[in-house]
């Protein structure tokens, strides 16, 4: 059994691309930035003084890494749009990783004091409540359908399908948060997203959106160049973009700071127009890397595990203390350690994840017949 796992996991590695690979390394990396900036996860906009250096160093990496959901979406967009069937053991994977890490994060807390014990808190780490997990397995299983819609179009339906959507779901959600945010006023049902606007893009819609941008990227990378090795004009280009982008976003975010805004600033919305186009550019870059290297690919597959594993470890990170210092190079220096220490340890229980359970499940996994959904 144990010989056939490893097979399976070095067939995988092989035919990982080692750009994108890196690329969903570094969208692992940006979660890490955007939840320690969180007012209320890492508290770092919390801390910080405003207008001061470390805030606009802050804001300018927020809007950097902002797209990193939107990546990691749009990756598995463009290598699930070809494949039609999926392993519904692998829903039950992911919820029940995710409500393990919670109960041992838990009861580590209790044994080193920093919480006390309570009934209600340890059914509650039963309870898979994970907006990133539930979104994402809703996904997984209804994008075969997306997948055959979208591959029995033209090319020109493809064209006019992911444009509608970016329309709908993206340029006008936006704009009507813009509109309830300097009117100070929410406009019910106004929003093609629900009843109480874009959810600031936390919502199966966005995942749907970018999803359907990946398997366009996918079906049109030969086509439009995207692998090109003579195209260094528009490589260019995009980077022109790109940073013209994360500077608009910027400058946005400070005017939502202006105009004022409820939960979310409007230029760090997911489903935010220029975020998706952040997502899209970036995608580009990386795909024009030319990377086979088994060490990134397998750092990569334990991405995951720094998505549910890193917001135990920032408390430990004394944000407060040296976010009020008010010294910038002390708040970079802070920052780059964090995220360094935090997925390092995150990779380490990924390690100890796959070595004390995964082979359990692999087993238990091979005792299950026709776990296989063909669409």
């Amino acid at each position: 059994m144990r010989r056939k796992i490893e097979k399976n996991e070095m067939s995988n590695m092989s035919q990982r691309e080692s750009n994108v690979e890196l690329l969903r390394i570094i969208a692992a990396i940006g979660v890490i930035v955007l939840h320690y900036n969180n007012p209320i996860i890492g508290g770092g906009f919390t801390f910080v003084r405003s207008h001061g250096l470390s805030d606009y160093f802050l804001t300018v990496m927020e809007s950097i890494f902002i797209c990193a959901v939107d990546l990691f979406v749009l990756i598995s967009g463009y290598f699930l749009s070809k494949k039609n069937s999926r392993n519904i053991f692998r829903v039950f994977e992911l919820f029940f990783q995710t409500i393990l890490y919670t109960l041992v994060f838990y009861i580590f807390s209790i044994v080193i004091g920093n919480n006390t014990f309570s009934v209600r808190r340890l059914f509650g780490c039963f309870i898979p409540t994970n907006w990133f997990v539930t979104l994402y397995a809703v996904l997984f299983l209804i994008s075969p359908f997306i997948n055959i819609a979208y591959n029995n179009l033209s090319r020109q339906s493809k064209k006019l399908m992911v444009g509608l959507m970016v329309v709908l779901f993206s340029i006008y959600p936006t704009l009507v948060d813009i509109l309830s945010a300097f009117c100070h006023k929410q406009f019910y049902g106004l929003s093609s997203i629900g009843m109480y606007g874009s959810q600031y893009g936390y919502s199966i819609v966005n995942y749907i959106l970018m999803y359907t941008i990946g398997c366009y990227l996918a079906d049109n990378s030969l086509k439009n160049g995207i692998d090109s090795k003579n195209r260094t004009g528009k490589k260019d280009r995009i980077v022109v973009h790109l940073f013209l982008v994360i500077a608009i976003i910027t400058l946005w975010s400070r005017l939502d700071l202006i105009t004022g805004y409820e939960v979310e600033r409007t230029a760090w919305e997911y489903c935010n127009p220029l975020v998706v186009y952040e997502a899209v550019l970036i995608f580009i870059l990386f795909r024009r890397i030319k990377i086979n290297n088994a060490v990134i690919n397998k750092i990569a597959s334990g991405t995951f595990s720094v998505y549910l594993a890193h917001e135990h470890f920032l408390p430990f990170l004394k944000i407060e203390k040296y976010l009020k210092l008010d010294n910038v190079i002390i708040t970079v220096i802070h920052l780059l350690v964090s995220v360094i220490v935090v997925f390092i340890l995150c990779l380490f229980v990924d390690l100890m994840y796959k070595v004390l359970v995964k082979r359990i499940i692999g087993a238990l996994k091979d005792r299950i017949p026709n776990t296989d959904i063909e669409y």
